[in-house]
């Protein structure tokens, strides 16, 4: 209850007056006794305030060829979470995921990236490379028989394919 609260009396404060160094997240309660040069109309009023979260930032960067969402510094306020969505663009793959430093790739879940219960500054950054192709021809010669595709290709039919390694 409010009669049990270990109170801080401040006698007489310019306005306004300032309280620093207070725990983040915490709720205060505060009370003004108004005096009114000694007559009746005296009044005393019990409110509350909260201090914000503190907040980190986890700084999130992606080399060219893919996104991290969201990207750049992100705030996170003390023990809340925070996921990062990590996505290659078309004919790009992802080849790293570090976190912290450390490579972190076999973290993701589905793509997505979760750092939990922070308490701290991090970095994350993806690192993408493209995805290599190779050109093949085939061509069938006089001798012997060429399939592709469920097609035989004629005498000196030739066909171009093109191949990416993922």
């Amino acid at each position: 209850t409010i009669e049990t609260l270990d109170w801080t009396e401040v006698t007489s404060a310019t306005s306004p007056f300032e309280l620093t160094g207070l725990p983040s997240n915490t709720t205060y309660y505060y009370q003004i006794n108004g005096v009114c040069g000694g007559n009746d109309d005296n009044w005393t009023a019990v409110n509350t305030f909260s201090t914000l979260p503190f907040g980190y930032t986890i700084t999130a960067t992606a080399s060219a060829g893919g996104t991290i969402t969201p990207s750049g510094e992100v705030t996170v306020y003390e023990t809340t979470s925070q996921s990062f969505t990590i996505t290659a663009d078309s004919n790009y793959r992802l080849t790293s995921v570090t976190v912290d430093g450390a490579e972190a790739i076999d973290q993701l879940v589905d793509g997505v990236y979760t750092f939990t219960n922070v308490n701290a500054n991090h970095t994350i950054a993806a690192t993408f490379e493209a995805i290599p192709t190779y050109t093949i021809t085939i061509r069938k010669e006089e001798q012997g028989s060429v399939t592709y595709n469920g097609i035989e290709l004629q005498d000196n039919e030739e066909v171009t394919v093109q191949s990416a390694v993922m």
